[in-house]
């Protein structure tokens, strides 16, 4: 059994807020069969190993993994549109008015994710 670290409840809270007022393309996501571990768990374990198992919550985890795919693309697009978007201003922009449930390490990823493809 893995130890839920605050990173983990951090994000996962993040990844359901996406999900519920994101709605977005969903991402298709493993099938996920009812069990006894709570979705916390599982996820935790999932984001370690890559394998689901069973969990007692099973659309709260679908819903987890959900947003995680979708906040991963709106990550990757706001990366591909940073210079045409204004760059690092609208996106504290965006958390400070439009998404405040997104955390700080996303709007840091898109910016990390843009200079490496200038690099490239």
């Amino acid at each position: 059994m893995i130890a839920v670290k605050p990173g983990h409840r951090r994000d996962f809270t993040a990844y359901l807020h996406w999900s519920r007022i994101h709605l977005g393309i969903r991402a298709p996501v493993p099938r996920i069969e009812r069990g006894g571990a709570s979705a916390l768990q599982v996820f935790v374990e999932y984001e370690s190993t890559g394998r689901l198992r069973p969990t007692r919550q099973p659309r709260l985890l679908r819903a987890v993994l959900e947003g995680k795919a979708d906040l991963n693309r709106q990550v990757r697009d706001w990366a591909s549109g940073y210079s045409d978007c204004g760059g690092w201003t609208y996106l504290r922009y965006v958390r400070r008015f439009g998404l405040r449930c997104v955390p700080a390490w996303a709007f840091d990823a898109a910016r990390r994710l843009h200079l490496r493809e200038l690099a490239a």
